[in-house]
């Protein structure tokens, strides 16, 4: 419990969220007395341990806000004003350690907090006004929130990234305004490891902080995927542009995204030359909505396998010789890879709709090739 002897200051509700630090500073009980609290001369009453605001080390506190910190026996409560019962005992205190710094952080924030509702009680609350236009709002929130977000990998591990975020809820007719702060404070109770299955419970609290019947999320990450040469087994990182899209409005929807590039070779230029075959490299995107567990490893694997040849970020010169026959022998129009990519789709049983494309960028061409299916894999 944070006490306040000088202005008779208490805030109880903080004991739950500070019981493992005042454990930690109960424990260290029996180190270097010294005289009581010179501002307010708050003592312990008979049997109170562990410290006082007298020592030198936190001094600075009084100075600042004339508040301290003052432990009795198994509970807390305010010190007693001077000229207090009891025989005046002689505290035990320690140096302020990182952990009782952080504690003092604590009750800095709380004052703050408990300073920042009475102020907004007393401010007029301008987004909750009524609005006589009679227009209702599809979306309307915050965009392009660059944020630092965790994500769960395949083989068990995390990886950090920067996403940019979009985050909307819907506005009836009779509401000025929504309030923007709290799609930021909603972010970061949930910005720590992030996968898919946590989009759909920010999209409820969104609806929830914001009296919102839709809510909308969207996110988009580099993720990075170490992938080896096919000959020489050299290493290095691919990236991976990827999203995350979500809806909750009436029935919750969530829709994984990744692009990947890769490799296309001509098969009429393969066909019509006596030799070489004009190739290039080619960006495939997919969108899928899914059941059970699917990971961004997964559908990379899916994708790069419909290519005429993956694309690598290492390559030796035998590396290199491989893939260059490999597109070779592997000759696809855009055509084809969007419906090797369909059919790949199609054999996943975790995949319930997709929505992939196929864009060549034409190395012979003034203009890119492209293909697109999108469908229910039910209405096949």
């Amino acid at each position: 419990v944070l006490c306040q002897p000088c202005n008779d200051y208490t805030a109880d509700r903080a004991l739950a969220r500070l019981l493992p630090i005042l454990r930690s500073l109960i424990n260290k009980i029996g180190c270097v007395p010294t005289a009581p609290c010179s501002p307010c001369q708050a003592l312990p009453p008979s049997g109170g341990l562990p410290w006082s605001p007298g020592h030198p080390s936190i001094k600075m506190l009084h100075q600042d806000t004339g508040t301290a910190l003052v432990l009795w026996g198994r509970r807390a409560s305010a010190a007693p004003a001077a000229g207090g019962s009891g025989a005046p005992q002689v505290p035990k205190v320690w140096p302020l350690s990182l952990e009782d710094k952080m504690m003092f952080k604590v009750r800095e924030i709380m004052r703050s907090n408990g300073k920042l509702q009475e102020a907004s009680r007393s401010m007029p609350d301008v987004q909750a006004f009524g609005d006589q236009r009679k227009i209702a709002i599809d979306k309307v929130g915050v965009k392009n929130v660059r944020y630092p977000i965790t994500l769960r990998q395949r083989d068990g591990g995390e990886q950090n990234t920067v996403a940019s975020i979009n985050l909307y809820v819907s506005l009836p007719q009779h509401k000025k305004g929504t309030h923007m702060s709290r799609f930021l404070e909603i972010l970061n109770r949930h910005h720590r490891s992030i996968t898919p299955a946590q989009i759909i419970p920010i999209l409820h609290e969104m609806k929830t902080r914001l009296l919102a019947n839709d809510a909308h999320i969207e996110m988009v990450f580099p993720y990075f995927i170490e992938k080896a040469a096919p000959i020489s087994g050299a290493c290095g990182l691919m990236d991976y542009m990827c999203s995350f899209e979500g809806a909750s409005n009436g029935q919750d929807d969530f829709i994984l995204g990744v692009k990947a590039p890769a490799t296309s070779l001509c098969p009429c230029s393969k066909e019509i030359s006596r030799y070489g075959a004009h190739n290039q490299r080619c960006e495939i995107s997919a969108r899928v909505r899914f059941t059970g567990e699917l990971w961004i490893e997964d559908l990379v694997e899916v994708m790069e396998a419909a290519a005429s040849a993956p694309v690598y970020a290492v390559l030796k010169r035998p590396d290199e010789k491989f893939v260059t026959e490999q597109a070779f022998d592997n000759p696809k129009f855009v055509e084809d890879i969007i419906r090797d990519l369909a059919l790949a789709m199609d054999s996943d049983q975790r995949v319930i709709w997709y929505g992939i494309q196929s864009e060549n960028f034409e190395s012979i061409h003034n203009h890119n090739a492209y293909a697109q299916i999108e469908r229910w894999k039910t209405m096949r």
